[in-house]
């Protein structure tokens, strides 16, 4: 099971390229990736434990693309991006406000936490369209305070509390008809 949604469709696209007649990869083998759960291997794998990138993130690769997106090309913040998704992903049967502004917390601390090394770690392939290794012009800073007191966050959880109790409302209006 192939996790990454780019080096996916890569691979549709190297499969179905690679039929003969192809102008593409027509002299080379196809090149096809064997199913994986995509993991950075620091743990071993055992009998009832099996690593998996997604799991240990707490967000799926759609969402971690969905999160750089809208950090890099929407330019968008901790609150901004909590306000986006919650159009995108909250909603009635859908995630929670708290789920979301969860995953935004959580992305945002990771980002945090790993700014830095953008700057001094050997650049590594990229399989998105936009690509977090051009900052020339990125005058953001390298070393960030810790996000958990920050304006955004207590913001984010404000407006959970908001949203919360107007639902409580709403389920407790219906439920006394």
């Amino acid at each position: 099971m192939l996790q990454n949604p780019r080096l996916s469709s890569h691979s549709m696209t190297s499969q179905k390229s690679s039929s003969p007649g192809s102008d593409i990869y027509s002299s080379h083998p196809c090149v096809c990736f064997p199913p994986y759960n995509s993991t950075a291997e620091l743990e071993p794998i055992t009998e009832d434990y099996v690593q998996s990138d997604e799991a240990d993130m707490g967000m799926t690769y759609d969402e971690l693309s969905r999160f750089g997106r809208l950090r890099k090309e929407s330019k968008l913040g901790p609150y901004g991006m909590f306000l986006r998704l919650l159009d995108e992903w909250g909603g009635e049967g859908k995630m929670s406000p708290r789920d979301v502004a969860t995953k935004v917390k959580r992305f945002h601390g990771f980002h945090y936490i790993n700014r830095h090394k953008q700057a001094v770690a050997t650049p590594a392939v990229h399989v998105e369209n936009y690509s977090p290794d051009d900052h020339r012009f990125d005058l953001r800073p390298l070393v960030y305070p810790s996000p958990w007191q920050s304006w955004s966050f207590q913001k984010i959880d404000k407006r959970v509390e908001a949203l919360e109790k107007a639902l409580e409302k709403k389920k407790a209006a219906s439920a006394s008809k």
